[in-house]
């Protein structure tokens, strides 16, 4: 009755390319893009930098607010 089932292994990958729910597994690498690299974090300068702006802007916003 389960000799079907014998010769049926699961643990190997079945040899025309579909997986355990009927669909096809296909990878082409030649179309795939390349990874993206990541982009490198901001240097210590430009993050001073914004800083110092960010806070001149603040500073004189309120130095506005407070003389109206």
């Amino acid at each position: 009755m389960n000799a079907g089932l014998a010769d049926n292994d699961q643990s190997q990958p079945s040899q025309d390319g579909c997986d355990y729910f009927g669909g096809s597994i296909v990878v082409n690498i030649e179309n795939n893009p390349p990874l993206p690299l990541r982009s490198s974090p901001p240097r210590m300068s430009i993050i001073v930098l914004r800083f110092v702006v960010l806070l001149f802007v603040m500073v004189t916003l309120m130095a506005l607010a407070w003389n109206n």
